[in-house]
Protein backbone atom coordinates (compact mmCIF):
# COMPACT_ATOMS: atom_id res chain seq x y z
CA UNK A 1 0.00 0.00 0.00
CA UNK A 2 2.91 2.43 1.19
CA UNK A 3 4.79 1.45 -2.03
CA UNK A 4 2.48 2.11 -4.38
CA UNK A 5 -0.29 4.71 -3.12
CA UNK A 6 1.85 7.81 -3.38
CA UNK A 7 2.14 10.21 -0.68
CA UNK A 8 0.35 10.13 2.37
CA UNK A 9 -1.02 6.83 1.60
CA UNK A 10 -0.02 5.00 5.18
CA UNK A 11 -1.72 7.88 7.54
CA UNK A 12 -4.99 8.21 5.06
CA UNK A 13 -5.66 4.34 4.25
CA UNK A 14 -3.91 2.26 7.63
CA UNK A 15 -3.46 4.98 10.59
CA UNK A 16 -6.60 7.21 10.04
CA UNK A 17 -9.29 4.45 9.78
CA UNK A 18 -7.62 3.00 12.72
CA UNK A 19 -7.71 6.20 15.15
CA UNK A 20 -11.07 7.32 13.77
CA UNK A 21 -12.10 3.59 15.48
CA UNK A 22 -10.97 4.09 18.31
CA UNK A 23 -12.35 7.31 18.83
CA UNK A 24 -15.33 6.18 17.94
CA UNK A 25 -15.46 3.22 20.54
CA UNK A 26 -14.40 5.50 23.03
CA UNK A 27 -17.47 8.23 22.41
CA UNK A 28 -19.52 5.36 22.81
CA UNK A 29 -18.26 4.28 26.27
CA UNK A 30 -17.93 7.62 27.59
CA UNK A 31 -21.69 8.06 26.90
CA UNK A 32 -22.43 4.86 28.65
CA UNK A 33 -20.83 5.75 31.59
CA UNK A 34 -22.78 8.44 31.91
CA UNK A 35 -25.42 6.87 31.47
CA UNK A 36 -24.68 4.54 34.27
CA UNK A 37 -24.34 7.46 36.81
CA UNK A 38 -27.64 8.06 36.52
CA UNK A 39 -29.46 8.42 40.07
CA UNK A 40 -32.03 6.93 38.79
CA UNK A 41 -30.15 3.97 39.32
CA UNK A 42 -29.77 4.25 43.23
CA UNK A 43 -33.17 4.29 43.83
CA UNK A 44 -33.44 0.79 42.43
CA UNK A 45 -32.08 -2.85 43.63
CA UNK A 46 -28.52 -4.19 43.50
CA UNK A 47 -29.59 -6.69 41.82
CA UNK A 48 -30.79 -4.23 38.57
CA UNK A 49 -28.15 -1.72 39.19
CA UNK A 50 -25.42 -1.41 36.27
CA UNK A 51 -22.07 -4.14 36.58
CA UNK A 52 -18.33 -3.02 35.66
CA UNK A 53 -18.13 -3.48 31.61
CA UNK A 54 -16.69 -7.31 32.11
CA UNK A 55 -13.11 -6.94 30.42
CA UNK A 56 -9.41 -7.79 31.72
CA UNK A 57 -7.01 -5.53 29.81
CA UNK A 58 -3.07 -6.59 29.78
CA UNK A 59 -3.46 -9.97 28.62
CA UNK A 60 -4.46 -12.36 25.88
CA UNK A 61 -5.29 -15.10 27.28
CA UNK A 62 -7.10 -16.52 30.53
CA UNK A 63 -4.84 -16.86 33.78
CA UNK A 64 -6.23 -19.52 35.98
CA UNK A 65 -9.91 -20.43 36.69
CA UNK A 66 -12.66 -19.44 33.89
CA UNK A 67 -13.11 -15.53 33.18
CA UNK A 68 -16.52 -15.34 31.55
CA UNK A 69 -15.74 -11.81 30.40
CA UNK A 70 -13.71 -10.18 27.46
CA UNK A 71 -9.70 -9.78 26.87
CA UNK A 72 -7.65 -7.17 25.38
CA UNK A 73 -4.17 -7.11 24.77
CA UNK A 74 -4.27 -3.33 25.30
CA UNK A 75 -2.86 -1.49 28.54
CA UNK A 76 -6.67 0.00 29.49
CA UNK A 77 -10.11 0.77 27.66
CA UNK A 78 -11.52 3.82 29.39
CA UNK A 79 -12.31 6.76 26.54
CA UNK A 80 -9.61 8.72 27.88
CA UNK A 81 -7.00 5.75 27.18
CA UNK A 82 -8.42 5.23 23.75
CA UNK A 83 -8.70 9.18 22.93
CA UNK A 84 -4.96 9.53 24.13
CA UNK A 85 -4.12 6.26 21.77
CA UNK A 86 -5.86 7.49 18.66
CA UNK A 87 -3.53 10.60 18.74
CA UNK A 88 -0.64 8.85 18.57
CA UNK A 89 -1.73 6.47 16.05
CA UNK A 90 -2.61 9.80 14.21
CA UNK A 91 1.00 10.95 15.06
CA UNK A 92 2.73 7.62 14.03
CA UNK A 93 0.95 8.14 10.78
CA UNK A 94 2.31 11.44 10.11
CA UNK A 95 5.77 10.65 10.70
CA UNK A 96 5.68 7.70 8.80
CA UNK A 97 4.62 9.69 5.37
CA UNK A 98 6.85 11.81 6.50
CA UNK A 99 9.67 9.49 7.08
CA UNK A 100 11.22 11.80 10.32
CA UNK A 101 10.43 11.11 14.28
CA UNK A 102 10.75 14.09 15.82
CA UNK A 103 13.65 14.73 18.43
CA UNK A 104 12.62 12.91 21.79
CA UNK A 105 9.67 11.32 20.26
CA UNK A 106 11.51 8.07 19.47
CA UNK A 107 13.57 8.05 22.90
CA UNK A 108 10.37 8.51 24.40
CA UNK A 109 8.26 5.09 22.79
CA UNK A 110 11.35 3.57 23.81
CA UNK A 111 11.23 4.03 27.54
CA UNK A 112 7.26 3.64 27.84
CA UNK A 113 8.02 0.13 26.13
CA UNK A 114 10.54 -0.71 28.40
CA UNK A 115 8.55 0.34 31.42
CA UNK A 116 5.57 -1.80 30.39
CA UNK A 117 7.85 -4.80 29.99
CA UNK A 118 9.29 -4.01 33.51
CA UNK A 119 5.77 -4.09 35.15
CA UNK A 120 4.82 -7.37 33.17
CA UNK A 121 6.75 -10.54 32.92
CA UNK A 122 9.71 -9.65 31.07
CA UNK A 123 9.72 -9.58 27.02
CA UNK A 124 6.51 -10.78 25.17
CA UNK A 125 7.66 -13.40 22.69
CA UNK A 126 7.43 -12.61 19.35
CA UNK A 127 3.66 -13.74 18.13
CA UNK A 128 3.42 -16.89 15.78
CA UNK A 129 4.06 -16.75 12.13
CA UNK A 130 0.44 -15.77 10.41
CA UNK A 131 -1.29 -18.85 8.28
CA UNK A 132 -2.46 -15.73 5.78
CA UNK A 133 1.36 -14.35 5.62
CA UNK A 134 3.49 -17.34 5.05
CA UNK A 135 6.90 -17.04 4.16
CA UNK A 136 8.89 -17.58 0.88
CA UNK A 137 10.36 -20.75 2.43
CA UNK A 138 6.98 -22.19 2.86
CA UNK A 139 6.50 -26.16 2.15
CA UNK A 140 2.92 -25.03 0.92
CA UNK A 141 3.83 -23.65 -2.00
CA UNK A 142 5.98 -26.42 -3.21
CA UNK A 143 2.81 -28.87 -2.19
CA UNK A 144 1.96 -29.83 -6.09
CA UNK A 145 -1.38 -31.17 -4.45
CA UNK A 146 -2.48 -27.46 -3.60
CA UNK A 147 -4.11 -25.12 -5.95
CA UNK A 148 -2.85 -21.60 -5.30
CA UNK A 149 -5.11 -18.33 -6.81
CA UNK A 150 -3.63 -14.98 -7.49
CA UNK A 151 -6.07 -11.51 -7.04
CA UNK A 152 -6.04 -9.50 -9.65
CA UNK A 153 -8.16 -6.42 -10.71
CA UNK A 154 -9.94 -5.39 -13.84
CA UNK A 155 -8.75 -4.77 -16.12
CA UNK A 156 -5.19 -5.96 -15.49
CA UNK A 157 -6.54 -9.77 -15.46
CA UNK A 158 -8.01 -9.27 -18.75
CA UNK A 159 -4.73 -7.90 -20.47
CA UNK A 160 -3.05 -10.79 -18.69
CA UNK A 161 -5.49 -13.12 -20.66
CA UNK A 162 -5.22 -11.15 -23.82
CA UNK A 163 -1.91 -11.33 -24.25
CA UNK A 164 -1.60 -7.08 -23.64
CA UNK A 165 0.37 -7.64 -20.36
CA UNK A 166 3.33 -9.94 -20.76
CA UNK A 167 4.68 -8.82 -16.66
CA UNK A 168 2.40 -8.32 -13.76
CA UNK A 169 3.44 -5.92 -11.15
CA UNK A 170 3.81 -6.72 -7.60
CA UNK A 171 5.43 -5.15 -4.25
CA UNK A 172 6.83 -8.84 -3.80
CA UNK A 173 8.49 -11.64 -5.59
CA UNK A 174 6.82 -14.24 -6.60
CA UNK A 175 7.60 -17.58 -4.10
CA UNK A 176 10.15 -19.81 -5.48
CA UNK A 177 7.61 -22.65 -5.17
CA UNK A 178 4.81 -21.56 -7.53
CA UNK A 179 7.34 -20.79 -10.63
CA UNK A 180 6.42 -22.38 -13.47
CA UNK A 181 2.86 -23.90 -12.11
CA UNK A 182 -0.33 -22.76 -12.99
CA UNK A 183 -2.03 -20.21 -11.22
CA UNK A 184 -5.84 -19.44 -10.99
CA UNK A 185 -6.59 -16.06 -11.76
CA UNK A 186 -9.00 -14.38 -9.33
CA UNK A 187 -10.73 -11.33 -10.61
CA UNK A 188 -11.85 -8.86 -8.81
CA UNK A 189 -13.55 -5.55 -9.44
CA UNK A 190 -11.44 -2.49 -10.06
CA UNK A 191 -10.77 -0.60 -5.97
CA UNK A 192 -8.05 1.11 -4.83
CA UNK A 193 -4.84 0.50 -6.06
CA UNK A 194 -2.53 -1.74 -3.86
CA UNK A 195 -5.77 -2.40 -1.26
CA UNK A 196 -6.84 -5.73 -1.67
CA UNK A 197 -11.05 -6.07 -1.50
CA UNK A 198 -11.18 -9.44 -0.20
CA UNK A 199 -10.79 -10.47 3.40
CA UNK A 200 -8.66 -13.68 4.51
CA UNK A 201 -10.90 -16.44 3.78
CA UNK A 202 -13.18 -15.78 0.92
CA UNK A 203 -16.02 -18.39 0.86
CA UNK A 204 -19.33 -18.40 -1.60
CA UNK A 205 -20.70 -15.01 -2.54
CA UNK A 206 -17.65 -12.92 -2.25
CA UNK A 207 -17.44 -10.57 -5.54
CA UNK A 208 -14.70 -12.74 -7.09
CA UNK A 209 -14.61 -15.45 -9.85
CA UNK A 210 -12.20 -17.61 -11.73
CA UNK A 211 -11.75 -16.02 -15.35
CA UNK A 212 -8.17 -18.37 -16.17
CA UNK A 213 -5.10 -19.30 -15.38
CA UNK A 214 -1.25 -18.08 -16.02
CA UNK A 215 2.34 -19.60 -14.81
CA UNK A 216 5.45 -17.06 -14.53
CA UNK A 217 8.93 -18.21 -15.47
CA UNK A 218 10.33 -15.53 -13.35
CA UNK A 219 10.79 -12.51 -11.38
CA UNK A 220 12.60 -9.04 -12.42
CA UNK A 221 13.45 -6.57 -10.46
CA UNK A 222 13.07 -2.85 -11.22
CA UNK A 223 14.95 -0.43 -9.19
CA UNK A 224 14.66 2.96 -11.17
CA UNK A 225 11.94 4.89 -12.66
CA UNK A 226 13.39 4.82 -15.96
CA UNK A 227 14.01 1.27 -16.21
CA UNK A 228 9.92 0.70 -14.88
CA UNK A 229 8.78 3.17 -17.41
CA UNK A 230 11.07 1.48 -20.23
CA UNK A 231 8.72 -1.83 -19.52
CA UNK A 232 5.22 0.41 -19.83
CA UNK A 233 4.58 -1.95 -22.70
CA UNK A 234 4.84 -5.21 -20.89
CA UNK A 235 3.24 -4.64 -17.83
CA UNK A 236 0.43 -1.99 -18.91
CA UNK A 237 1.02 0.60 -15.48
CA UNK A 238 1.15 4.32 -16.51
CA UNK A 239 2.98 6.88 -14.97
CA UNK A 240 -0.83 8.27 -13.62
CA UNK A 241 -1.53 5.04 -12.06
CA UNK A 242 -1.69 3.78 -8.57
CA UNK A 243 0.62 1.05 -9.10
CA UNK A 244 2.97 2.99 -10.63
CA UNK A 245 6.53 4.28 -9.24
CA UNK A 246 6.96 6.89 -7.11
CA UNK A 247 10.07 9.00 -6.70
CA UNK A 248 11.21 9.35 -3.34
CA UNK A 249 9.15 6.38 -1.82
CA UNK A 250 8.98 3.49 -4.49
CA UNK A 251 12.76 1.85 -3.98
CA UNK A 252 11.39 -1.82 -6.21
CA UNK A 253 9.14 -3.32 -7.83
CA UNK A 254 8.91 -6.61 -9.24
CA UNK A 255 7.99 -7.86 -12.18
CA UNK A 256 6.21 -11.19 -12.56
CA UNK A 257 7.13 -12.36 -16.16
CA UNK A 258 4.00 -14.64 -17.72
CA UNK A 259 4.79 -17.74 -19.41
CA UNK A 260 1.91 -19.48 -20.34
CA UNK A 261 -2.09 -18.22 -20.06
CA UNK A 262 -5.40 -20.06 -20.53
CA UNK A 263 -8.96 -19.02 -20.29
CA UNK A 264 -10.06 -22.71 -20.07
CA UNK A 265 -8.94 -25.60 -17.40
CA UNK A 266 -5.36 -25.13 -16.22
CA UNK A 267 -3.37 -28.33 -17.42
CA UNK A 268 -2.64 -30.89 -14.79
CA UNK A 269 0.70 -30.40 -12.54
CA UNK A 270 3.18 -33.17 -12.13
CA UNK A 271 1.40 -35.59 -9.38
CA UNK A 272 -1.62 -35.67 -11.46
CA UNK A 273 -3.46 -32.25 -9.61
CA UNK A 274 -5.70 -30.41 -11.21
CA UNK A 275 -8.12 -27.63 -10.81
CA UNK A 276 -10.96 -29.57 -12.04
CA UNK A 277 -10.62 -31.22 -8.97
CA UNK A 278 -11.82 -27.22 -7.54
CA UNK A 279 -15.54 -27.37 -8.80
CA UNK A 280 -18.61 -26.19 -7.28
CA UNK A 281 -18.51 -23.87 -4.08
CA UNK A 282 -14.92 -23.08 -2.78
CA UNK A 283 -13.00 -21.78 -0.28
CA UNK A 284 -9.81 -19.23 -0.97
CA UNK A 285 -7.47 -18.45 2.28
CA UNK A 286 -5.33 -16.24 1.89
CA UNK A 287 -1.62 -17.06 2.14
CA UNK A 288 0.50 -14.31 1.41
CA UNK A 289 -0.59 -10.68 0.14
CA UNK A 290 -2.64 -11.87 -3.05
CA UNK A 291 -2.00 -15.40 -3.37
CA UNK A 292 -4.85 -17.98 -2.13
CA UNK A 293 -4.91 -21.27 -1.59
CA UNK A 294 -8.27 -23.02 -3.20
CA UNK A 295 -10.19 -25.68 -1.26
CA UNK A 296 -13.43 -27.22 -1.55
CA UNK A 297 -16.13 -25.95 0.77
CA UNK A 298 -17.01 -29.29 2.99
CA UNK A 299 -20.84 -28.53 2.98
CA UNK A 300 -21.39 -26.47 -0.30
CA UNK A 301 -25.36 -27.13 0.07
CA UNK A 302 -25.45 -24.85 3.04
CA UNK A 303 -24.44 -21.63 0.55
CA UNK A 304 -26.01 -22.67 -2.52
CA UNK A 305 -28.77 -20.65 -2.06
CA UNK A 306 -26.51 -17.04 -1.67
CA UNK A 307 -25.34 -15.61 -4.82
CA UNK A 308 -22.05 -17.41 -5.66
CA UNK A 309 -19.53 -15.29 -7.20
CA UNK A 310 -16.88 -17.82 -6.46
CA UNK A 311 -17.49 -21.10 -8.58
CA UNK A 312 -15.25 -21.82 -10.73
CA UNK A 313 -16.71 -20.69 -14.63
CA UNK A 314 -18.49 -23.28 -17.04
CA UNK A 315 -14.72 -23.90 -18.64
CA UNK A 316 -13.54 -25.11 -15.19
CA UNK A 317 -16.42 -27.31 -15.05
CA UNK A 318 -15.90 -31.16 -15.09
CA UNK A 319 -18.08 -32.80 -17.59
CA UNK A 320 -19.51 -35.89 -16.52
CA UNK A 321 -19.87 -38.40 -19.56
CA UNK A 322 -23.27 -40.57 -19.85
CA UNK A 323 -26.26 -40.23 -21.68
CA UNK A 324 -28.88 -37.65 -20.05
CA UNK A 325 -31.58 -39.98 -18.56
CA UNK A 326 -35.37 -38.93 -20.30
CA UNK A 327 -37.54 -37.94 -17.61
CA UNK A 328 -41.41 -39.31 -18.64
CA UNK A 329 -44.28 -36.92 -17.28
CA UNK A 330 -46.78 -38.57 -15.48
CA UNK A 331 -49.95 -38.50 -16.90
CA UNK A 332 -52.54 -36.19 -15.13
CA UNK A 333 -55.88 -37.97 -13.75
CA UNK A 334 -58.65 -38.06 -16.10
CA UNK A 335 -62.28 -36.79 -14.77
CA UNK A 336 -63.43 -39.54 -17.00
CA UNK A 337 -65.71 -39.46 -20.50
CA UNK A 338 -69.07 -39.15 -18.15
CA UNK A 339 -67.31 -36.23 -16.23
CA UNK A 340 -66.30 -34.56 -19.28
CA UNK A 341 -68.93 -34.30 -20.95
CA UNK A 342 -70.15 -31.53 -20.03
CA UNK A 343 -67.19 -29.39 -21.12
CA UNK A 344 -67.01 -27.87 -24.45
CA UNK A 345 -63.62 -27.49 -26.12
CA UNK A 346 -62.15 -24.04 -27.18
CA UNK A 347 -61.81 -23.13 -30.08
CA UNK A 348 -58.16 -22.05 -31.53
CA UNK A 349 -58.42 -18.85 -33.28
CA UNK A 350 -55.25 -18.00 -35.54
Amino acid sequence: IVERGGGGCASRLLYGPFAECLEARATVREQWETRERDVAYKRLGKDYRPVPFPARYGENQGGEGEFGGGMSAMAGGDPKFLTDLAERIRSWGRWFDEGTIPAGEGAQEEREEEETGAQGEGAKPAPPPSEHAQPDAWDGWRDTSKTFGLEMQHPFSQMVLGGSKTVETRAYPLPPGLVGRPIVLLQSEAGTAGVSGLGDVVRTGARVRSVGWCSFSETTEYRDAARFGKDAGLHGVGPDSGYGWREGTTEVIYGWVVDRKGRSLPPPQEDGASASDMTGALTFTRRKRSLFELTRKEDPASSSAAGDDTRVPPQFEKKKGGKKKKIKKRAQPSNGPKEMAGVKKKKRRY
